[in-house]
């Protein structure tokens, strides 16, 4: 499986996700689950 281009999630959600994950103290697998990615989407 390739590696997902980077245009496929818009800057203001990769920015959303981060920010769960910085600021909130939610780990990667709740935000991955939160926003529907899989878990391995966030830790890359």
């Amino acid at each position: 499986m390739g590696k997902i281009p980077n245009d496929r999630y818009t800057k203001e959600f990769r920015e959303k996700a981060a920010r769960l994950v910085i600021e909130n103290g939610i780990s990667t697998g709740e935000t991955a689950n939160h926003l529907f990615l899989p878990k391995n989407t966030l830790e890359a």
